[in-house]
């Protein structure tokens, strides 16, 4: 039962820091899934009430697994995409405007709204 009421707040806390970011970049309603990875994503990274000195990515693997914070990127911001491979001319964009969206799970990409 008490294994419950831990996963139950866990859920409920990812989806309240989802919520925010939804609700502080005026973000889509459509983007609601990527979001709630993001959320989660940090959830993972960064330290929380219950162990303030680890994150729960540092409990789970030990201590060599510090998350790198320096490359936590702003949700919802904008980004340029660098087109590569494409027969660009003279005058033509050499990028494209996007809005982050969040860390690919199966790549080592980013997610990207263009």
């Amino acid at each position: 039962r008490n294994s419950i009421a831990i996963c139950d707040r866990f859920i409920r806390t990812v989806q309240d820091k989802a919520r925010v970011l939804m609700a502080a970049y005026k973000v889509p309603d459509t983007e609601w899934p990527w979001a709630y990875r993001h959320a989660a994503y940090l959830y993972n990274r960064l330290p929380t009430t219950t162990h303030p000195t680890a994150s729960p990515m540092e409990l789970l693997y030990g201590p060599t697994h510090v998350p790198n914070l320096s490359s936590l990127k702003t949700f919802y911001s904008a980004v340029y995409v660098v087109r590569r491979n494409e027969s660009i001319g003279k005058f033509h964009n050499v990028a494209y405007f996007g809005r982050f969206l969040g860390y690919d799970p199966t790549t080592l990409g980013y997610g990207v709204r263009v």
